[in-house]
């Protein structure tokens, strides 16, 4: 996840840069012909589009019965653009920026920033407008057949074992485990969250798989004015999501990724 580190397998099930900014009155309301120059730029890496309105729900009180009444109503317009695997998806409209990879896309942190790139360029269309967020986060999401409760010290730094390991009497089973930290580094913050997944919750006795999420967003967002100030801080971030994930594993986990 840094340049010169690469694994020939990875466990993420998720990989997401994201960008909010002031409303681009250009792609507000429901015109769906908006957002065609973004579309003709990112076609050929992103081909597949569909739309999706963000519902806003209008509120109504009549004064003199003293009643309300909510009605939900089609809101501004989603662009959702995907590559021909449908495992990269872009999500753009008036107030946001979103590119995320599923499980299977993510090859490399350079890979990653030449579609943001692409993407960032084709937002030029739209400008001038002010960023509010910016921020990355990848989720690794290891199976119970590489980590579970009885071997996990092998695979995960024991320092942060200590909220996600404890003693279970014989009539006991936990259903869900998770830690959370907030880290702040200079001018951002990274949420790190960790520990047993359960996607059948309550139910103890499923099977659990193991998370390393890790959350970093830029503090100082007035600071950035720039497609090329994006990319260095998304490197800034990129480092700091390595560092703590080669932090949290030991060299065990890293070998069943191997190296390239």
């Amino acid at each position: 996840m840094t340049k010169g580190i690469r694994y020939k397998k990875n466990y993420l099930t998720g990989v997401i840069f994201r960008i909010n900014f002031s409303n681009i009155l250009q792609l507000s309301g429901k015109n769906k012909e908006a957002a065609e120059k973004f579309q003709k730029e990112i076609f050929d890496k992103f081909p597949n589009v569909h739309f999706q309105f963000n519902n806003n729900i209008n509120v109504q009180v009549d004064i003199q019965e003293g009643k309300s009444e909510s009605k939900l109503e089609d809101g501004d317009l989603t662009w959702i653009f995907t590559d021909e695997q449908n495992i990269k998806q872009v999500e753009l409209n008036s107030k946001s920026l979103i590119l995320a990879y599923r499980k299977g896309a993510y090859e490399g942190f350079e890979e990653f920033l030449d579609d943001v790139s692409l993407i960032l360029a084709a937002l030029r269309w739209y400008m001038p407008f002010n960023l509010t967020f910016l921020g990355l986060r990848y989720i690794n999401q290891i199976h119970e057949d590489v980590i579970d409760d009885s071997n996990i010290h092998e695979y995960v730094n024991k320092s942060l074992l200590n909220n996600v390991i404890f003693e279970l009497e014989d009539n006991e089973g936990f259903s869900q485990l998770f830690s959370r930290l907030d880290l702040l580094k200079d001018d951002y913050q990274l949420t790190f969250q960790y520990g047993f997944f359960n996607p059948e919750y309550p139910n103890a006795s499923a099977k659990k798989d193991f998370i390393l999420d890790y959350d970093c967003k830029l503090t100082k967002i007035d600071s950035v004015n720039s497609q090329f100030e994006v990319e260095e801080e998304l490197k800034k971030m990129n480092k700091i999501i390595y560092d703590k994930f080669k932090y949290s594993t030991t060299d065990k986990l890293k070998e069943l990724m191997e190296v390239i």
